[in-house]
């Protein structure tokens, strides 16, 4: 095997691992864009006129601000199974790596090199070495703060001008798709 070859398969499992990443992220969004849109549609039909949202009735005895910290349970429990997916899914990878990595040297150098398997608690710390000055978790957290106020603005929007739930709803993915994305 060249090392064209050699740096290929690890560009493919690299790829692979993304790609897994990505396709278990995405069924967390769906989920969690389902679990959103299920709530205000319970809260819709308790609480509309004509097909949309009855402000009135929604800043009454506070409904606005429950449907929000409902959703912002939501959204807390979204990130954590995010942080867990990724952690996951990058601590394999990065073993993955590490062990072809290992037998690329051995095969090259013809000398058993005798390497070990690095315990996952130190792949998560070296997964969690910051970027652009912030660790995983403070980035994930970041954007789990932001993805509820955007959320939080939207649906209060939508209350205010009297929106139908189709238009919320739509408003609530694009604040999901602009988080993922």
């Amino acid at each position: 095997m060249t090392n064209k070859q050699k740096n290929e398969q690890l560009l493919r499992m690299a790829t692979k691992s993304e790609n897994q990443i990505i396709r278990a992220l995405n069924k967390q969004y769906i989920i969690a864009y389902d679990e959103t849109l299920a709530e205000i549609r319970q809260y819709h039909a308790l609480y509309n006129e004509k097909g949309e949202f009855d402000a009135s009735e929604m800043f009454k005895y506070n409904r606005l601000k429950a449907l929000n910290n409902s959703i912002a349970e939501m959204i807390k429990d979204l990130y954590k199974g995010n942080k867990k997916i990724i952690d996951d899914e990058l601590a394999k990878a990065y073993l993955e790596s590490y062990a072809y990595t290992g037998f690329i040297m051995e095969t090259e150098t013809q000398v058993k090199l005798n390497y070990t398997i690095i315990p996952k608690d130190q792949v998560i710390e070296a997964i969690q070495t910051p970027l652009s000055g912030l660790t995983l978790n403070e980035i994930l957290n970041k954007n789990e703060f932001l993805i509820k106020n955007r959320i939080k603005q939207e649906l209060t929007q939508s209350v205010i001008q009297g929106r139908t739930i189709r238009d919320t709803s739509k408003r609530i993915q694009r604040a999901l798709d602009i988080d993922f994305n």
